[in-house]
């Protein structure tokens, strides 16, 4: 067993290092306009070219693109449990501001695999990028298991490829849609597909049986009035945040850029208008490590200068686990710049972002687990477009639906607060354009215990657990509700962020656990 395990390890973590030359962010619209918006359409080809030259079977799309193909049986184990592994081909593009001259839609990843601490890890070079191994590492495990399928015992094994999980899980939700209005569900009960893989987590032995659902709401005001600004134009940039998965690290001290945008402009406060205000990294589902927002002020350079100092000295006591969160002040040329025409309208933005719900909301204390949490990004106000407008999304997660629902209205309120009692009906609008429900525990889900023997069998100690992450689990439910389904996945630190970095010891332990899941399943 040694020597297939090592064999599929080498040749995932080449898979891996293949696709960081194939642009995968995710798409910027769903569905995208046409082929050519299409971000993924480059690996969409690629997985399916791989496949064919590894001799995959039943080799299918549908009409969002995602991809699924076979890997047939062993001859003499037909009647092995059939087994649906199943990973995402989309990544959370970030980059630093090196990298900003870079198309996320084209250029590729550089990754390096070094030594740190006395451990091989992969990760990019100089940190300008996120790696996205989130979710490489199942993409290459997954063309490993078909291109070495004749070098281990194994029922049928369907791989399942979906697209945009990373913006809301839309390969997920319509799954096995075809263009004609018909279905071909690659997850059919009918054809015996009753287990299900979910390579999507990140860290080392935890067996995720349960996960929180999502609420997403679009928050946005139109036809804002603005003037000619006058007095002083400043443009303040946050950024040096470690950023993240929203979902993951929203309860370890990390502070949201955009956040404390609005937090540095009521402490200038005065005569402070807003002008615009943006976020480097337009990602939905981070904690946004950056925000730039530039407003006029009565105030001189210097004073406002001291404001800041004093200001960020207590922010860096409120962050103590954000070492390079830093801030730069620049004073700008007024001259065609617009504000917003109303003070108290500029004010009340400030004060409905600073007073939306960040954080984790509620834990379940036993086991330290978040049972809801919420974040928001990114932002935009834009007084030079023709709607004027200022937008922000906000997001929600949650163990229990009825918590999901409860912070999404808490937050509709907020808005209605701030923003439509003052601003009028007419123009200020809020949609929650995704909700998806959480992946609830299963007791009877088999799954859980051959996963906890696969782990024992190579002596890394596993946990069963619930989590913030595995969201496409709930919607791949909804097309087998009797399915049992589990997400797991190597230590991945940092994971949507550019210091994102994969423990190669244990995704090759990960290997192996998959592998041994695969062999026993079977049985």
């Amino acid at each position: 067993m040694k020597k297939i395990n090592d064999v599929i390890y080498k040749t995932a973590l080449n898979e891996m290092l293949e696709l960081c030359k194939v642009p995968r962010c995710s798409n910027d619209t769903f569905p995208p306009k046409d082929e050519k918006s299409d971000n993924l359409r480059c690996v969409k080809k690629y997985l399916a070219d791989k496949a064919k030259a590894y001799k995959a079977a039943n080799i299918s799309t549908d009409a969002v693109g995602n991809i699924w193909y076979d890997i047939p049986a062993t001859k003499g184990f037909e009647k092995y449990k059939k087994l649906v592994i199943q990973g995402h081909m989309d990544m959370v593009w970030v980059a630093q501001k090196e990298a900003n001259n870079w198309n996320k839609k084209t250029h590729p990843i550089i990754p390096i695999i070094e030594k740190i601490n006395g451990r091989e890890v992969m990760h990019t070079k100089d940190y300008l990028t996120a790696l996205g191994a989130d979710d490489s590492y199942a993409l290459g495990l997954c063309l490993a298991l078909t291109k070495h399928q004749k070098e281990f015992k194994h029922g049928l094994i369907r791989c399942l490829f979906t697209i945009d999980e990373e913006v809301g899980c839309n390969g997920a939700m319509h799954l096995g849609k075809l263009k004609n209005g018909k279905k071909n569900n690659p997850l059919d009960p009918e054809q015996g597909f009753n287990s299900l893989l979910n390579l999507d987590y990140v860290a080392e032995g935890d067996i995720i049986a349960s996960s929180a659902g999502l609420s997403v709401t679009d928050f946005w005001i139109n036809k804002i009035k603005s003037v000619p600004a006058t007095g002083n134009l400043y443009q303040l940039t946050i950024d040096g945040g470690l950023g993240g998965h929203s979902g993951i690290v929203i309860d370890m001290g990390r502070a949201s850029a955009i956040k404390l945008a609005a937090q540095a402009v009521k402490a200038i406060g005065g005569d402070a208008r807003l002008s615009s205000w943006s976020t480097l990294h337009q990602e939905r589902g981070i904690v946004h490590p950056d925000s730039r927002i530039k407003f006029t002020s009565s105030k001189k350079l210097k004073e406002v200068e001291e404001i800041l100092a004093n200001w960020f000295k207590d922010i860096k006591k409120q962050y103590p686990k954000e070492p390079n969160l830093k801030y730069e002040l620049k004073q700008l040329g007024i001259e065609g710049r617009k504000v917003i025409a109303d003070l108290r309208e500029s004010k009340l933005l400030l004060d409905y972002v600073d007073n939306l719900w960040y954080g984790p909301v509620s834990h379940f204390m036993d086991d330290g687990f978040i049972e809801s949490s919420a974040n928001y990004g990114p932002v935009r106000l834009d007084l030079k477009a023709k709607t004027h407008q200022f937008r922000i999304y906000a997001f929600v997660r949650a163990a229990k639906n009825s918590l999901t629902a409860l912070i999404s209205n808490a937050n509709e309120r907020i808005f209605e607060k701030y923003i439509i009692d003052n601003f009028g009906n007419k123009n200020c609008k809020f949609n929650m354009f995704n909700y998806l429900r959480a992946f609830e525990y299963k007791p009877n889900n088999k799954l859980l215990k051959i996963a906890s023997k696969a782990y024992d069998s190579i002596k890394i100690k596993s946990r069963i657990t619930k989590a913030h992450g595995g969201l496409e689990c709930s919607h791949l439910l909804t097309h087998n509700p009797d399915m049992d389904v589990i997400s797991l996945g190597p230590k991945l630190d940092d994971e949507h962020t550019c210091v994102e970095t994969l423990y190669l010891d244990t995704y090759k332990n990960f290997c192996a656990v998959i592998l041994r899941i695969i062999e026993t399943i079977g049985k």
